[in-house]
């Protein structure tokens, strides 16, 4: 199976106040199940009943409407109106409603509480989970922007590190990214088109990453991917994510320039520290330079080299 995903490094899972949110618009029962209740019981002594109260059943209904629709305010002063209404005609002294209107009273009665009741803890619940979603959103806003690189949207170092933090241990290799020409890009170009292309070839690095990988902007034209791979099969996911940034030139402003990367891929041993392995990674990438770029080297590959070299 292929190692290169379809979704970017870049994909973000539900943040907490997306997740309270969802929580939030779950459906609630009791939503529909008074109402349709209450409508029922109406229709039952209005239509096979053939009972007289229906002004009245519709009367007592109104707090139960305005418990579903209206406002807790709305809902109080709806309720006390009918409550009195309803009170007024069982205790008027001319009226003759029966054992079975006087229960159907009681019923509606029962229902609109129970819609008054449930009205305001909504509300309540409502109120309190907006504040707690401002709360929650504005520490998420706080913690992405202190962890995410403000020109490329990815993972800066304090992000990385936050990271690598959860599950260290599942990584077994370090990749050291550097894009190469930027230098002649900014001269030629200015800084403006530079940062464009710094943009685009990362965006690219990132699309060709798994969600679980970890992937960021180490400063300037350097950038680190954190994988759970050998070194040598790293390599060939490395390579293969530069061909994918190499396939297309790279458009801004009317200028079409040509993109490429080079890498350096070092092997994490359990226990070793990440500033350790990061200077072995920058030696691989230095090899890839020196190689004519564009390509990813092995720590090992550019060891076995320079060894020869001083043989």
């Amino acid at each position: 199976m292929d190692y290169i995903k379809t979704t970017g490094a870049g994909d973000k899972p539900l943040t907490a106040a997306q997740t309270v949110a969802m929580e939030e618009t779950k459906f609630f029962p009791t939503d529909v199940l008074i109402p349709f209740l209450l409508l029922a019981l109406v229709a039952y002594f209005q239509l096979i009943e053939a009972s007289q109260t229906s002004v009245l059943g519709l009367l007592v209904a109104a707090p139960l409407t305005a418990a579903i629709f209206g406002k807790p305010r709305t809902v109080s002063l709806i309720a006390t109106i009918s409550l009195m209404e309803t009170a007024w005609f069982c205790i008027a002294d001319d009226s003759e409603i029966n054992s079975s209107e006087s229960l159907l009273f009681l019923t509606v009665l029962t229902f609109a509480l129970m819609a008054i009741v449930t009205s305001n803890l909504r509300i309540q619940k409502d109120e309190q989970l907006a504040q707690a979603l401002k709360e929650v959103a504005s520490l998420e806003l706080l913690e992405s922007v202190a962890s995410t690189d403000w020109l490329t949207g990815q993972l800066n170092r304090r992000g990385v590190a936050l990271a690598l933090a959860d599950s260290p241990s599942q990584y077994h290799s370090v990749v050291m990214f550097d894009i190469d020409g930027l230098k002649k890009v900014n001269d030629a170009f200015g800084h403006l088109v530079g940062d464009e292309y710094v943009k685009n070839i990362t965006a690219r690095i990132a699309a060709n990453f798994k969600a679980s990988d970890i992937f960021g902007r180490w400063g300037g034209d350097e950038f680190i991917a954190i994988l759970p791979l050998e070194e040598m099969r790293a390599v060939e996911v490395v390579n293969r994510v530069i061909e994918e940034v190499h396939s297309t030139s790279i458009e801004s402003d009317g200028i079409e320039i040509e993109a490429r990367v080079s890498a350096g891929v070092a092997p994490w041993p359990e226990g070793t520290e990440l500033d350790e392995i990061l200077g072995l990674a920058d030696q691989a990438l230095y090899g890839a330079k020196a190689a004519g770029g564009s390509r990813a080297v092995s720590y090992s590959d550019y060891r076995e080299e320079t060894a020869s070299l001083h043989d």
